[in-house]
């Protein structure tokens, strides 16, 4: 058992992604709304973006414990493909036609949707005394934060976009991305024995793009 007290891990979880709302919120208002359907996007994603990815798995009767590298990385290609453009497709039906304000929030919520998410995981891993490492936990934090934060810059990408007549073509782009982000993610962790330094070097790039990017989409909202 870790010496670090592990309870620190949920409240960090809960505070640290918090920050860019309550930025947004200090800058252009709190919109409860749009961050509650975000919240409600990421609740249906939860139910609608598993089947999508296990399905044909279980259809096929495909183990991915079981399969080499060389093998598993056209399945974890598609579990990215289906994250990224699923999500951004619900991001894109919610946001089209409003204002960059209210997609941030949209954002958001989905955000704090997901950090919600992972801190009931934690929470209920202190409360059955499973041992987790207190670095990762501490990863685990800023892998929310960059997340929140690139939820928020993406619908407000979104907006901004089909508000110009070019929102697919964002779409597209957004959820490409999204992808990436993912699947690099799976890679390094299926392909590193101790994958912490690596995620975190590439989640401080992904904070420091994304919080550039967060400030400019909020400059014009």
């Amino acid at each position: 058992m870790s010496h670090h007290p592990l309870f620190i891990i949920p409240i960090l979880t809960l505070t640290i992604p918090a920050i860019p709302l309550i930025i947004l919120s200090k800058k252009k208002g709190f919109l409860g709304k749009p961050l509650l359907f975000g919240i409600g996007l990421l609740v249906l994603t939860l139910i609608i973006q598993p089947t999508i990815q296990y399905l044909p798995l279980k259809l096929l009767r495909i183990n991915p414990n079981n399969l080499p590298l060389e093998t598993l990385v056209y399945i974890l290609l598609y579990t990215a493909l289906v994250s990224g453009f699923l999500q951004e497709y619900l991001k894109y039906i919610t946001v089209r036609n409003k204002n960059i304000v209210y997609a941030l929030w949209v954002g958001g919520g989905f955000g704090l949707g997901e950090t919600l998410f992972v801190l009931i995981n934690q929470i209920a891993a202190l409360i059955m005394g499973m041992d987790f490492s207190f670095t990762l936990g501490l990863l685990a934090v800023y892998e929310r934060l960059t997340t929140l934060i690139y939820h928020m810059v993406s619908a407000g990408i979104l907006a901004y976009y089909d508000l110009r007549g070019k929102g697919v073509l964002a779409y597209v782009a957004l959820a490409l991305v999204h992808t990436l982000i993912n699947f690099q993610a799976m890679i390094i962790t299926k392909t590193n024995t101790d994958p912490i330094p690596v995620l975190a070097a590439v989640y401080s790039i992904i904070a420091a793009v994304f919080i550039m990017y967060y400030m400019k989409v909020i400059s014009h909202g």
